[in-house]
């Protein structure tokens, strides 16, 4: 079982310390694993210790340990290391109802590269330059230099469901899918030069008709200003 529950457990009621003493000592923290909330705005990205990650949306034993902690939420945490020329990105989303996420990637405040995670997965650029626009179109089905897990499901129990037992969708959806804790990504960092990127994320449950989670707040999509900034050292 991973750290991280135990570790958010901790961050949000440190007023129950016997627990949280209990907690702790089944998953050690590393000084290599830092924790951070979502009001800071610049990160290192720690190295891992070589544990592979499978980017099956499954949080196996370990495989997040050697990661950073960024707490969105009482209810999100981000997990993110790097390893031998990968950057590893996790949402853990079990308290999330068919979430998807879309990271935005810039290495030089202009260009930005973003990434969707979904029922599909897609890539598409953008431009922050006002003087020259660029949107390029999705394409997706495209994971060169990236991987990740899509949301999954049994297309005859969810026609099932929806069809004859009378679940509304998202129920019903998410009830027909495949079990996961979260989305998992990889992404090669010689796909985005540099060793600083800006970072913004965007995370939609309920296929987008739900709650949407912004990080950092208060940005926009095709401005890097306050954007996070993640250090590769």
């Amino acid at each position: 079982m991973s750290k991280h529950p135990s570790i958010r457990f901790n961050l949000l009621c440190p007023f129950l310390l016997g627990l949280v003493v209990i907690s702790c000592s089944n998953h050690p923290a590393t000084p290599d694993s830092p924790i951070y909330s979502s009001r800071q705005r610049e990160f290192i990205v720690p190295y891992g210790n070589g544990r592979p990650v499978m980017t099956d949306g499954i949080f196996q034993p370990a495989e997040w340990d050697d990661a950073a902690t960024l707490v969105i939420n009482d209810t999100v945490n981000l997990y993110f290391k790097q390893f031998s020329g990968h950057f590893f990105f996790a949402l853990d989303s079990r308290q999330l109802l068919s979430p998807s996420i879309d990271l935005y990637i810039s290495a030089d405040k202009q260009n930005i590269l973003q990434l969707h995670v979904s029922a599909q997965l897609g890539e598409r650029m953008l431009r922050a330059t006002p003087n020259e626009p660029l949107d390029t179109a999705w394409v997706w089905g495209r994971t060169s230099g990236w991987y990740a897990n899509e949301f999954r499901w049994i297309y005859k129990l969810l026609d099932s469901l929806v069809n004859i037992d009378g679940l509304d969708y998202e129920t019903a959806i998410n009830q027909a899918g495949f079990h996961h804790e979260g989305i998992e990504i990889d992404v090669l960092k010689s796909k985005i030069k540099g060793s600083i990127w800006r970072l913004r994320i965007e995370i939609w449950t309920a296929r987008g008709k739900g709650e949407q989670l912004v990080f950092s707040q208060e940005t926009e999509r095709l401005s890097t200003t306050n954007w996070a900034e993640i250090r590769f050292e």
